[in-house]
């Protein structure tokens, strides 16, 4: 189990041992990242690495240490709105973002060893760079997708988040040895916003030896993943006003309790709903086998809802489920493509309801069987060989 460290120990195990010292870093909670998990997975088969993390929970893995960055509440303290205003205006996102807080906890990291870097996300870009640079080692950053686009849809995140994100990726992202993304529509974003080329790697599940479940009566549809207020999953119970009593939908969620809880007012007075407790990262695709339809719709709010290509999907696949989701393009690709299940003619509920309503058991046999036949193609197994290649280049 990854263990917290505190300056001590974290000398005493960086400097006894002959191994290259590895530090990951991801404001997140590391044991439900999945990225994360993945990159300390590598690490470990290639072998040779100290690993130390950094993050708002640990990764609960053997061998891994964990230093914990604590999330910072939301201020709604009026002076604050005032000097994010100010420095939208003046073009300050450096000072604006080494407070004094992230300046105390860059001057206690710094003092050790450190010999590669794995930053994940653009709030850790500037402080990864800058530790990259200390430490004259190399540095691979993990933008996943298009960062200065994430909550596009609120007009807040355009006056302030977009311009300073924007701002961070064109000065940091080529001070990075090499950058990563998970899809070709957030690859071709950085090259044409940033000039900065970037591979792709996706979220693929691990590998499942899993067969699809049989059918059941009612047909059970299933959503897991996080409960954020902008991925509009109200709009899942509202599909269900439009299906009859053959579909149940099962709600498997983490997150925000406050909007989890709303879910739950909100679907109430409808038996065809029910909330299931959510489980570990790496258990989701066998616990979902037992269900038949995973389903997903996503409006595209924003650029990087637009070209998602969500874990759950992956998920579903591994999970060997047939798939029902809004007409996202990359997404839909991939439905139409291996011909694992329907997609809507819109984002509206109405539309995904009526594409379930047209399946019939046999046709969602057939879904299933089409995930089995690729859920090896879109396993982590691809994946996992790419970030070999990466880490062993910049080692």
């Amino acid at each position: 189990m990854g263990t917290g460290c505190d300056d001590e120990s974290f000398v005493r195990i960086h400097t006894t041992l002959f191994m290259k010292n590895v530090l990951i870093l991801s404001f997140s909670d590391l044991h439900r990242d999945p990225r994360v998990l993945r990159q300390i997975k590598v690490l470990k088969k290639l072998g040779g690495y100290n690993i130390t993390t950094i993050g708002y929970t640990a990764p609960l893995e053997d061998n891994v240490n964990f230093i914990p960055w604590h999330k910072k509440s939301n201020d709604k303290n009026s002076l604050k709105k005032m000097k994010r205003l100010f420095i939208r205006f003046t073009n300050q996102y450096d000072r604006f973002y080494w407070d004094k807080d992230i300046e105390a906890f860059f001057q206690k990291i710094v003092r050790h060893p450190v010999d590669m870097i794995i930053a994940n996300d653009v709030e850790t870009l500037p402080f990864s760079v800058r530790l990259a640079a200390q430490h004259n080692t190399k540095l691979y950053y993990d933008a996943h997708e298009f960062a200065p686009e994430r909550k596009n849809q609120y007009l807040r995140w355009r006056i302030v988040y977009k311009p300073m994100f924007s701002f961070f990726s064109k000065k940091y992202m080529p001070q990075a040895t090499i950058c990563t993304t998970t899809s070709k529509g957030f690859a071709t974003e950085y090259a044409k916003k940033f000039g900065v080329k970037c591979s792709i790697v996706n979220n693929s599940p691990p590998y499942e030896a899993l067969d699809p479940s049989s059918i059941s009566a009612p047909i059970q549809l299933v959503h897991h993943g996080g409960a954020l207020p902008q991925r509009r999953l109200e709009l899942l119970i509202e599909m269900m006003d439009f299906l009859d009593e053959r579909f149940c939908l099962n709600f498997m969620l983490v997150g925000q309790q406050s909007y989890i809880e709303q879910l739950k007012e909100l679907a109430a007075s409808k038996p065809n709903i029910r909330f299931l407790p959510p489980v570990p990262t790496l258990e989701i695709a066998q616990n979902i086998n037992k269900f038949d339809i995973g389903v997903h719709i996503l409006p595209p709010d924003n650029f990087n809802h637009l070209y998602a290509l969500p874990n759950k999907l992956l998920e579903y696949i591994q999970g060997r489920l047939a798939v029902a989701i809004g007409p996202s393009p990359g997404m839909k690709d991939m439905v139409e493509n291996h011909g694992i299940g329907v997609f809507a003619e819109s984002f509206h509920p109405a539309d995904l309801a009526a594409a379930l309503t047209s399946l019939h058991k046999e046709k969602i046999k057939e879904y299933k069987n089409n995930s089995h036949r690729i859920a090896k193609q879109y396993s982590d197994e691809t994946e996992v060989k790419k970030l070999e290649k990466i880490i062993e280049a910049i080692s």
